[in-house]
């Protein structure tokens, strides 16, 4: 089992960050976007998106994190944990 320490974050930051993006561009983000959110049409093509209240404009690395939704199960809970 892999302890967490702060070495590794501070390792996990730097690979995850680009510091050319500081001052953009940035994107979208929505920390409300989830499926019940989404109107489809009879074809299931999206055709609108609903409850736009916290969305902002965010870094590019935020796209590292996925909405909770996406995930079956939160990672701490993953069997070989998060490093898999």
């Amino acid at each position: 089992m892999m302890l967490w320490n702060a070495q590794m974050t501070a390792d996990e930051n730097k690979r995850l960050t680009n510091p050319s993006l500081e001052n953009g561009p940035f994107k979208i983000w929505c920390d409300d976007f989830r499926p019940v959110n989404i109107l489809l049409n009879s074809d299931s093509e999206i055709v609108g998106v609903i409850d736009w209240e916290f969305t902002y404009a965010a870094p590019v690395e935020f796209s590292h994190a996925p909405p909770w939704w996406l995930l079956i199960e939160k990672p701490e809970f993953w069997p070989k944990g998060l490093e898999d």
